[in-house]
């Protein structure tokens, strides 16, 4: 393993993040769950795993820890990832199956993407939230428009929004 200090680990989507969460019932995600325990204390990884108070889900959690930070570059296998580039990360969701490999030398096999700059003028009216006006950028550049590429939202719009989402 390259740098697993620069790694982090949380069974999330599997198990329940609330009190209580320890146990779990299904046979096969508390093997995937045990496994990964085992996993991440071999290789020296840090681990927020059940019954842990950091434990949650990954694109949640990154931001809360501190763990996301501007300039970083931040892979999971969650398709939500991307929301970390609110924090200045340069964040890729990739899968599950290729983030198991991606603390290898060499293996994310990722090249430099070009960047999408998007700019949004003007004033949000009321009642206009920030699913609203990603789903009208979206509608401009089609579902697959921006696909594998890195987008910069910015503008007056964008600015007056919370990072809660205003």
């Amino acid at each position: 393993m390259r740098r697993p200090g620069g790694l982090v680990a949380t069974a999330d989507h599997y198990v329940p993040t609330g009190r209580g969460s320890e146990a779990q019932s299904n046979e096969e995600i508390r093997r995937m769950v045990e496994g990964l325990a085992r996993s991440t204390r071999e290789e020296g990884v840090t681990l927020f795993g059940p019954g842990d108070p950091r434990q949650g889900i990954v694109h949640v959690i990154g931001p809360e820890q501190g763990l996301t930070q501007p300039g970083i570059v931040l892979v999971c296998g969650d398709s939500h990832t991307a929301t970390h580039g609110a924090f200045g990360a340069i964040a890729f969701g990739i899968g599950s199956t290729r983030s198991s490999t991606c603390w290898l030398p060499g293996a994310s096999g990722r090249r430099s993407p070009r960047l999408m700059r998007i700019t949004v003028t003007g004033r949000r009216p009321a009642g206009v939230t920030a699913k609203d006006v990603i789903l009208a950028i979206i509608a401009r550049i089609c579902g697959s428009g921006g696909r594998g590429t890195p987008h910069r939202v910015r503008g007056p719009v964008i600015a007056a929004m919370s990072m809660e989402g205003g």
